[in-house]
């Protein structure tokens, strides 16, 4: 008689839980009525987690009940076959009930699981899958802190209510799937109008934060040209701060491929998501310290299409391990496809803008360049470009060609910016073989040479540079040869004191400009060689017509001396005459001084190393442009450094009269000079 009361006592046990469970209208209420049996036989805690196969097989925690004394983890956590290897055994055994008396010495459980009981201060379990129409949708779970011996009616009880209350569970669920779906389209089509209306990666960023509002920071990122199969690096171009982390990036920071292998690792996956870094065994090191250094430690993300092409990836950042909910997942997939158009949207509208943008800046220059009369106004020509992106220094240069038509040097002709690099520049010539950054220069004449960061470029040249650069404090640097056809004009050197990081628009701007500007010097030069010959030419007139009418010595050679300190004013210049002996040469009237003050000096005509002697001797012009060569003698001794020198015999029907020398601060006098 004793077993029919015990079968009716089971089912009333079954039917009043079972008729709690079809009142539930939410998991919490569920869970309440699905436990009762099992906390009216000392169960500390009943949890219920829901099954996910998306983006892998978990567990989410989605209600508990815990008693006093009672441990649980916390709604949300979620639970994989790595963390928790009685997911996988489960899995494989459908609607299978599994009791644990003593989980310390049951040896159904591997220690990985074994030590998620101990977290929890769990010693007996009931573990029950639910399925329903041949799919996991779930367990209950109900946990005693002390062992626990199963009846064979606790057996009965909760094996029937695997079987009843798993299609009640499911359809709360699919009501609540629904529910949030709902929710999720409303949110979505907020959150499109948003990125609809964005005409600014910061305005993206800002539509798609309400899909995570809990993270820390939200990044978007671009690969260079928006196509990652041709690129190497990435930029982050939108940020959104939502927490205090000190160390969240700013827009316009580059990373390299190298420094986050995790982006071809992950590629091709619709969502990426990471609830712990430090122990997620799919992050690489390189990728773990990168974000260890910008203090993440969760994140979901997702890459960005658009037509095949790879834009770059949206992520949501945070400093702690997370979990993140299947919600999210989806909202973060489903806004992908909208930010990608609107990406392709705003990079169109920006390249329309940058070119009208650059027409109007490139119309401007060469209207300016056109109406340049000197080399200072070439320079603020192309300083009009320039300066608006923060410039330091520009530097116009001119080339100076040997014989035998290679480079030799080039001087500075114009300075903009540099408060003392007048001073440090002069007009004092640079030579190419002391100078790396100028053989860089003179190696690619075709194109503008970009510098990021003088510090960190690999290019041997510039690394050989950065004593070069480091004179006058520039980091950055934009380098344009001016070369039209196979001669060399010059060279423009635009400075800046910090690294930069020069966008695809800059780049593009800077190269449009470097023909322009090249023809512009090079007629200038053309043209202030023709006009300096003719002013040369109109001088040896002006001195013979006083060679011609003037018939005192001494006021001739004041008449000339004073013609020639007008005239070649870049020049000093003085005359030496022969004393009646023909064994000296005797100063007079000096460019830079009247007749009355000046100073005498005196070289001997035997002197092997004055060029001013050897003149006299040969009755022939001898040019010295080594400083070693000069004449010991200096015409203006308080004057700047002589650099040159060409003495010009002064022969009178076939007499040696004297000698006429030129000094300059410049190399390389010419015989043309």
């Amino acid at each position: 008689m004793q077993h029919p009361q015990v079968n009716h006592d089971e089912l009333d046990i079954l039917y009043d839980t079972l008729r709690h469970i079809a009142r539930a209208s939410n998991s919490h209420e569920l869970l309440l009525a699905a436990s009762r049996y099992a906390q009216e036989n000392g169960a500390i805690s009943c949890v219920l987690f829901y099954v996910h196969y998306t983006p892998r097989l978990h567990w989410e925690l989605v209600e508990t009940w815990i008693d006093v004394g009672g441990f649980s983890a916390e709604i949300g956590d979620r639970f994989y076959p790595e963390h928790q290897a009685m997911i996988g055994v489960l899995e494989k055994l459908p609607e299978k009930l599994l009791l644990l008396p003593d989980v310390e010495n049951d040896p159904n459980l591997d220690e990985i699981s074994r030590d998620t009981y101990r977290k929890y201060e769990m010693r007996a379990s009931a573990v029950m899958p639910l399925w329903n129409r041949g799919q996991w949708i779930g367990t209950l779970m109900f946990n005693w802190n002390h062992p626990y011996q199963f009846s064979e009616r606790d057996q009965r009880i909760y094996t029937a209510l695997i079987q009843q209350a798993a299609p009640i569970i499911d359809s709360i669920r699919a009501y609540a799937a629904e529910e949030e779906a709902r929710k999720e389209s409303e949110l979505l089509y907020r959150i499109g109008e948003g990125i609809n209306a964005a005409i600014t990666y910061h305005e993206v960023v800002e539509a798609v934060a309400k899909v995570d509002t809990e993270s820390q920071a939200v990044y978007l990122s671009l690969w260079d040209n928006h196509d990652g199969d041709s690129s190497d690096y990435f930029e982050v171009l939108g940020v959104l701060r939502q927490g205090e982390n000190d160390r969240i990036l700013t827009p316009g920071q580059r990373f390299t491929r190298q420094m986050f292998p995790l982006t071809d690792t992950m590629r091709g996956s619709s969502v990426w998501l990471f609830e712990d870094i430090e122990t997620d065994p799919r992050v690489d090191a390189s990728s773990k310290f990168m974000l260890e250094q910008i203090g993440t430690r969760a994140m979901i993300a997702t890459d960005l299409y658009y037509h095949e092409r790879w834009l770059g990836g949206l992520a949501f950042h945070d400093s702690k391990p997370r979990s993140y909910t299947q919600s999210q997942v989806r909202l973060t997939i489903g806004i992908g496809e909208l930010v990608s158009a609107a990406l392709e949207r705003i990079r169109l509208q920006q390249l329309t803008e940058n070119s009208r943008r650059r027409a109007e800046t490139l119309a401007a220059m060469n209207a300016a360049l056109s109406q340049a009369n000197s080399e200072d106004e070439i320079l603020a020509a192309i300083a009009a470009v320039a300066e608006p992106y923060g410039v330091q220094t520009s530097t116009l240069s001119y080339s100076q060609i040997k014989e035998d038509g290679l480079i030799d040097s080039v001087t500075p002709v114009a300075v903009r910016g540099l408060q003392l690099s007048q001073k440090v520049l002069g007009k004092t010539p640079f030579k190419f073989t002391d100078y790396p950054l100028l053989n860089l220069a003179y190696q690619r004449p075709n194109a503008p040479i970009f510098i990021e960061n003088i510090h960190t470029d690999a290019r041997p040249e510039v690394r050989a540079g950065i004593d070069e650069a480091g004179i006058f404090g520039s980091s950055a640097l934009i380098i344009f040869p001016l070369q039209i056809g196979d001669t060399w004009q010059g060279v423009v050197f635009i400075a800046w004191s910090e690294p930069q990081i020069f966008s695809e628009e800059i780049r593009i701007l800077f190269t449009a400009v470097q023909p322009a500007v090249a023809a512009v010097v090079a007629r200038s030069r053309a043209y202030l060689a023709e006009r300096q010959r003719a002013h040369q030419l109109e001088t040896v007139a002006k001195v013979s017509a006083a060679a011609a009418s003037i018939l005192d010595v001494d006021d001739l050679l004041d008449a000339v001396a004073e013609l020639m300190r007008i005239n070649f004013e870049n020049y000093q210049m003085s005359i030496f005459l022969i004393d009646p002996h023909g064994n000296y040469l005797l100063s007079t009237a000096p460019t830079y001084s009247i007749r009355a003050t000046r100073p005498f000096q005196v070289i001997a005509i035997n002197d092997e190393y004055s060029p001013i002697a050897k003149a006299a001797r040969t009755k022939q012009g001898v040019i010295a442009n080594d400083p070693h060569q000069l004449s010991q003698v200096s015409i203006q001794p308080n004057g700047g450094t002589v650099r040159s020198e060409i003495a010009v015999p002064m022969v009178v029907n076939e007499q040696l009269i004297g000698v006429l020398d030129v000094q300059s601060y410049e190399e390389h006098l010419t015989n043309s000079d």
